[in-house]
């Protein structure tokens, strides 16, 4: 009798398992999700790479300029001349340490007196290419350091009114209209991007730049350098 009584109440246990099994299996959680995308693997979507690999990165930004110059001239020695303007950007971002850029800017300075009503105004249009690094600032990276060596070609633009004397050779030639003449340039940045979001982001950089001598109709320039601060919006696409 106790036999039967142990046998049937086993049986009664192994079936309340078995469906206790079963009933668990079927209310039992959903398996968790894959674990969020890596913001420092360079590899995932993140905010500051948007598309998936293999897809390419790109970037484009736009903002404000000023340049202050310091300009070494062969007749009328060293001067400051301001410099405002806009600055274009297109950028390649390869992962997520590395990028590569191209610069366009349109600058229009200060307009100077050299007396006997002579006056020139300055102007320039670099166009330089960069390599970027970057330095992580939070773990998302919402905001990085850049760090970018730089060369490029530096043209720049003198307007000269009447009585702005010229020199060629021994001889000097009054001057009324434009000239334009153009020089390597390089230097480095330095700068800080901070990520709105997957899209957006800001830019604020620092910009030096050696530029070699060049020679125009107004005046032969021996020495120059440029020191830069640039604010952008920028679009990732």
């Amino acid at each position: 009798m106790k036999t039967k009584i142990l046998n049937t109440a086993c049986a009664i246990v192994t079936g309340l398992f078995i469906a206790s099994t079963s009933v668990l299996a079927q209310v039992a959680p959903p398996t968790p999700a894959a674990v969020a995308p890596d913001y420092n693997s360079g590899g995932e979507v993140s905010l500051f790479l948007p598309k998936a690999a293999p897809s390419p990165n790109f970037y484009l930004d736009a903002g404000f300029i000023y340049t202050k110059t310091e300009i070494g001239d062969a007749y009328r020695g060293k001067s400051s001349t301001n410099m405002y303007g806009l600055n274009v950007a297109f950028g390649w971002r390869f992962d997520q340490y590395n990028k590569v850029q191209l610069d366009l800017g349109f600058l229009a300075g200060d307009e100077k007196d050299y007396g006997s009503g002579g006056k020139i105004s300055y102007g320039a249009a670099p166009v330089l290419a960069s390599y970027n690094f970057y330095v992580p600032l939070a773990k998302n990276r919402r905001c990085e350091l850049r760090l970018s060596p730089i060369i490029g070609y530096y043209l720049v633009v003198a307007n000269c009114d009447d009585y702005v004397y010229r020199r060629t050779g021994a001889s000097r030639w009054l001057v009324d209209g434009t000239e334009t003449g153009g020089a390597f340039a390089y230097g480095g940045s330095v700068g800080l991007t901070c990520h709105i979001n997957q899209r957006f982001y800001v830019d604020f950089a620092y910009r030096f730049l050696g530029v070699g001598s060049l020679s125009i109709d107004v005046l032969d320039i021996k020495s120059q350098t440029t020191h830069s601060g640039i604010a952008s919006f920028g679009w990732k696409f």
